[in-house]
């Protein structure tokens, strides 16, 4: 297993478009760090299902967060989803 560049426990970290790609990515390997994520995507769907899964397999808290990040409301929203 490779070594972690960083110690992330205990800390929570939301990575916008985090359903599939580069943002996935980013959110796997802060889980694997450690830290437990939001996973946010533009509308429900079955890759941030599956990428809350795979983080919460790494033993880590995950939770989803489907949002328009061009509608006005955006950003109210999240920040009342993660409180």
């Amino acid at each position: 297993m490779p070594m972690e560049l960083f110690d992330l426990t205990g800390k929570r970290a939301l990575v916008t478009g985090s359903s599939r790609g580069i943002g996935r990515a980013l959110a796997l390997g802060l889980a694997r760090c450690g830290a437990d994520v939001a996973v946010h995507s533009v509308g429900p769907s079955e890759n941030a299902r599956s990428a809350v899964a795979e983080i919460t397999a790494l033993g880590r808290e995950a939770f989803a967060i489907p949002q328009d990040l061009q509608a006005p409301e955006a950003a109210g929203n999240i920040f009342a989803a993660l409180e």
